[in-house]
């Protein structure tokens, strides 16, 4: 009986340490732009709901309590959608659309951001971890600078373009 009681007690001691641990466990938190993102329309974007994650080039996406957050390393631009429109902070100000559109620069963006995933999904896997990424961040580099002149060329950057939804 003295066994069971000393095992009781660990369970609930484990328990107990458990709970006070999520009690204090750090709430998810806006970093860098985002936070200056979601205090420019914090009714809007909400609250965090876990922090910013980083996909293979570092865009970062971070899920609020009203849609999702996203960076976009290739222009430097942080948008939030609640699903139906899209807010995007962009050199030209700050920008609305609705989510079947979108403006010029983001349709130049996102050929050259799958150009630059084309280059890199045959490399996963081949090199080393360290190699990859050093390989990502040349060609991530080489995008950027490849975005860079083709936005130089539009004359309306925020201008609409109407893409059909999928």
């Amino acid at each position: 009986m003295h066994r069971v009681s000393k095992l009781a007690l660990a369970v609930a001691l484990a328990g107990a340490l458990a709970f006070a641990g999520a009690a204090y466990a750090q709430e998810p938190q806006f970093s860098l732009g985002f936070q200056a993102f979601a205090d420019m329309l914090p009714d809007i974007v909400g609250q965090p709901l876990e922090d910013a994650s980083y996909d293979a080039i570092g865009n970062a996406t971070q899920p609020t309590t009203t849609g999702l957050l996203v960076w976009n390393k290739l222009d430097n631009t942080v948008a939030f959608t609640n699903g139906t429109q899209t807010w995007v902070l962009a050199p030209e100000g700050l920008l609305l659309r609705n989510n079947d559109e979108r403006f010029q620069f983001e349709v130049l963006r996102e050929g050259v951001e799958n150009q630059l995933d084309a280059q890199i999904d045959p490399l996963i896997g081949l090199l080393p971890p360290d190699e990859l990424q050093a390989e990502i961040d040349l060609l991530t580099t080489q995008a950027q600078s490849q975005l860079e002149f083709l936005d130089a060329q539009l004359e309306q950057p925020d201008a609409i373009v109407i893409v059909p939804v999928e």
